[in-house]
């Protein structure tokens, strides 16, 4: 049984995340209480409908942080006070003291959970967690689930699609300003990191999680030094103090004024440096047409004799920015992406549902199977108690085949792994379930690498095929049949 811990991250006035929960949880955890059936059980499972992006897969994030999370969740007194003062009909509390109690005696959610870890490749309307356990508690964690993971693994997504496009110059995310919230721009770091960017510019994130931080100057640095004089002295004044303070490591922002000049300014700098047992890593270029300029200022830098210098752009960028600029012959090292990485550029959100497969009124039982129904395939959900096979041949990712429990999985041609791990196990977490971060980068690392190319393919993926299990088809069939009505006599119609 579940240890008791203490209550859940507490952000501010004692308010736990037990809390970050939809209303309709709570009236329908309240309704299983006055009907008695809190030892009823349920099986519910999270995956999204539809890769994002266009794409045919999307990369796991936010799963280990959801996972521990959910292990010291408990409601606080706070909590549940927030709660008694929720208004009713007719002016009443909307909670009875009596159910509010039923919350206070719990010592945390008594939940099994099976997950895939941080960095798996998943493919649309395969599982990605499933949570087992009382009903109404599984139905409580609803919503942290697929806030906390949908995001994460948002972001890590697009930061994968980035990764691979920049080919061999390094990315790193600059997102931190641009983020819908502090809170949003930890986790888009953290995905970013998982999907393989090479560091933040996020001081905080940095710290709390040990990713690289890395930047430059403001173009407010430079503008700082003028004043009557040439913009161009003033520019070489600015880099020069700026070199003087981080003679190692320093990155100069070039376009504040004449982009060309700024290059120049930024040679004369290097040779400095040079003088003085230093050296310049790099120029930054954020606006003005990157092909051309970079081009230019690699041209320039190697001709002065400083081909290593790193030329940095940056400039509202996203992967089929990145893939324009480098087949139009763009000489750029280092790419800053921002906006389009941590708020998702194009698609806003992960649609990431959470299904309940299976019930029973209480341990003793059967579990009994059941479904969403929905002319629309994609909404139709998984029946049963579902096992997910990965299946790979020759080391590279042929597909996802899902199966009922009692399936014999031997007609599966490949290696299987098991996708979903357990993670929870009666509200504690599985000791072998793996929560670092630095594994769940190394993980994607090698996942990625076994997609097959056409995947990648921005306009045109390939598919990675999801198989059922002529069992689970079967259920899923018969479950259809037995709540679709029959059809009327023609005479009726």
């Amino acid at each position: 049984m579940k240890q008791s811990q203490p209550a859940g991250h507490q952000p501010e006035g004692g308010l736990s995340e037990a809390l970050l929960t939809d209303l309709y949880q709570l009236t329908m955890a309240r309704g299983h209480w006055k009907a008695g059936r809190l030892d009823a059980e349920g099986s519910f499972l999270l995956s999204f409908r539809r890769a994002p992006f266009g794409g045919t897969w999307a990369l796991a994030s936010g799963v280990a942080e959801a996972i521990e999370t959910l292990a010291s969740l408990r409601f606080s007194e706070a909590d549940l006070d927030a709660l008694a003062a929720l208004p009713g009909p007719g002016g009443s509390s909307l909670f009875e003291a009596e159910f509010l109690d039923v919350l206070r005696r719990m010592e945390g959610f008594d939940l099994d959970v099976d997950a895939v870890a941080d960095g798996t490749v998943c493919l649309p309307g395969v599982p990605m967690v499933r949570v087992t356990g009382p009903l109404w508690q599984a139905q409580l964690v609803e919503t942290f689930l697929l806030n906390r993971i949908g995001f994460e693994t948002l972001v890590a997504t697009k930061a994968a699609r980035i990764v691979r496009a920049a080919a061999d110059a390094a990315v790193l995310e600059f997102g931190a300003r641009r983020a819908q919230g502090p809170d949003a721009s930890i986790r888009s770091a953290r995905a970013s990191w998982v999907g393989g960017v090479a560091g933040t510019s996020n001081v905080l994130a940095g710290a709390r999680l040990g990713i690289p931080v890395k930047g430059t100057h403001a173009h407010s640095w430079v503008q700082s030094f003028a004043g009557s004089g040439d913009a161009h002295e003033t520019e070489r004044q600015a880099f020069e103090a700026f070199a003087e303070s981080m003679p190692d490591g320093c990155v100069l922002l070039v376009d504040t004024y004449d982009t060309r000049a700024g290059i120049e300014n930024a040679i004369e700098v290097a040779r400095g440096l040079r003088a003085r047992g230093h050296g310049l890593s790099g120029i930054r270029l954020d606006s003005g047409d990157l092909v051309e300029l970079s081009v230019h200022a690699r041209k320039a830098l190697s001709g002065a004799g400083f081909p290593d210098v790193k030329i940095v752009a940056s400039d509202d960028l996203d992967e089929r920015k990145i893939m324009e600029l480098r087949a139009r012959g763009a000489e750029i090292d280092v790419y800053g992406v921002g906006t389009r990485l941590v708020t998702g550029g194009e698609q806003a959100a992960l649609g990431v549902v959470y299904k309940l497969s299976a019930v029973r009124e209480n341990a003793d039982e059967p579990w009994r199977p059941v479904m969403k129904l929905s002319s629309t395939v994609a909404k139709r959900s998984l029946p049963g108690h579902v096992e997910v096979q990965r299946v790979v041949r020759d080391g590279m990712l042929v597909g996802d085949f899902l199966s009922a429990a009692t399936d014999d999985l031997s007609q599966i041609q490949g290696d299987r792994e098991h996708l979903l791990r357990p993670a929870v196990r009666s509200g504690d977490i599985a000791p072998d379930y793996p929560l670092d971060l630095k594994s769940a980068r190394e993980r994607a690392r090698a996942e990625l690498a076994r997609l097959p190319e056409g995947a990648f393919d921005l306009d045109a993926p390939e598919e990675i095929p999801v198989e059922l299990s002529s069992e689970l088809s079967l259920l899923q069939a018969q479950l259809i049949e037995r709540a679709t009505p029959a059809a009327a006599p023609i005479h009726q119609r």
